[in-house]
């Protein structure tokens, strides 16, 4: 019995062109350099229609749900200090960008690890300043604290609702297989 793999939204098809560069992949139609270009196969017969040589190959996107958590997102950039009447910091776009980051980073991380895509967070308006990442399913929850100083660490706390709980902190210039293995395993 054969069995088709199923590639998941993150990865979509796309037709390449190899310019006079050989680690320059441009996107025909956005016209811009890919740096994420997957299972290359040349198609002999194809690169004379236009050319250049052609490939075909599976390139990153983002997944919907993520891009639309993450532009979501965006109002917390427009909240003025004091915006809950007891005294709330402004929070900054560098703040934001890094939170922004940590869900790129994570959502394209699991798939190259564990081949799934992960679920969508919440990201909200934080403490002091701080941007929270929000996981909340009926098996788990887990929340990532990304702080206004860039130098301080980010921390994490996971519930799976029974057998465990998970709490520490994370480097923020390293990629975190805990908060990886953490969404895999109760996704």
């Amino acid at each position: 019995m054969s069995r088709t793999a199923r590639v998941p939204e993150a990865y979509v098809p796309a037709v390449y062109l190899q310019t006079q560069h050989p680690e320059s992949w441009i996107d025909r139609k956005r016209k811009r350099p890919q740096q994420s270009l997957r299972v290359p196969h040349k198609l002999p017969n194809f690169g004379p229609l236009l050319g250049e040589q052609a490939v075909f190959g599976f390139v990153w996107t983002e997944p919907k749900p993520i891009t639309k958590a993450i532009e979501d997102s965006r109002k917390i950039l427009e909240l003025q200090d004091n915006w809950d009447d007891e005294g709330a910091k402004a929070y900054k776009k560098e703040t934001w960008d890094r939170a922004v980051e940590v869900v790129r980073r994570s959502c394209e991380e699991m798939w190259e690890n564990f081949v799934t895509t992960m679920p969508a967070p919440r990201i909200l308006a934080g403490p002091d300043g701080t941007i929270d990442l929000h996981w909340k399913t009926a098996k788990f929850e887990l929340l990532v604290n990304i702080p206004e100083d860039p130098t301080d660490p980010i921390t994490y706390y996971g519930d799976d609702y029974g057998m465990n709980t998970a709490k520490g902190t994370i480097d923020p210039n390293r990629p975190s297989h805990i908060l990886l293995c953490w969404l895999n395993e109760h996704k």
